[in-house]
């Protein structure tokens, strides 16, 4: 349950970095460019919020729902988002190194040209992303699903892809090279040839 609405208020003279918000609703609010770095937010709803450029650097987001928010340059590094939700969220350019991301789901969402080097993706669900030019070097991403997510340009250099589903994938200049992919699962022809009459 939500324990406060923030969503219409006027941020200006609001100091966010380090505070606890925990639960709280941001929905559809204007807070770009602002500093949250640190700040306790878990299970904050910013459903549609505006959040480009904005820093949650070490921020605490577990449980976060950022559906359909804008995260355009944002920065998330050392953020912990557990089990967040970042469904057709925007998050192209945006920053989350060594970000903790374990269980978190990413579905349609744009994350062109985002850095996730050395994140812990685990377990995350990223089907028919758009993460074309994203940097992956060092994540962590066993047991990820990647269907039909566009991976072109994306670079993989020291990954790990352990039974991660790369199911459909378009993977066009993407760089492999160093990434263990022991036990990942390419494309089953027949379920693709079966889904692109639904698709």
């Amino acid at each position: 349950r939500l324990q406060c609405d923030l969503s219409d208020l006027d941020y200006d003279h609001l100091p966010f970095r380090d505070v606890d918000l925990t639960r709280c609703m941001f929905r559809k609010s204007n807070l770009s460019g602002r500093d949250l770095s640190g700040a306790r937010l878990t299970g904050c709803l910013f459903l549609e919020a505006k959040l480009d450029g904005a820093d949650l650097s070490n921020a605490t987001l577990d449980m976060a729902n950022f559906a359909q928010a804008d995260l355009t340059g944002a920065r998330l590094d050392g953020a912990r988002a557990k089990a967040a939700i970042f469904a057709a969220a925007t998050l192209s350019r945006a920053s989350l190194r060594a970000a903790q991301l374990r269980n978190s789901i990413l579905p349609n969402a744009t994350a062109v040209g985002a850095d996730f080097e050395a994140a812990d993706l685990r377990e995350t669900v990223w089907t028919e992303v758009d993460a074309t030019g994203a940097n992956f070097a060092s994540a962590d991403l066993r047991y990820a699903d990647l269907s039909y997510a566009v991976l072109d340009g994306a670079a993989f250099a020291g990954a790990q892809l352990g039974r991660t589903n790369l199911h459909g994938v378009l993977e066009r200049d993407t760089t492999w090279q160093g990434a263990n992919r022991t036990a990942a699962r390419g494309t089953d022809e027949h379920r693709f040839h079966g889904e692109r009459g639904f698709r």
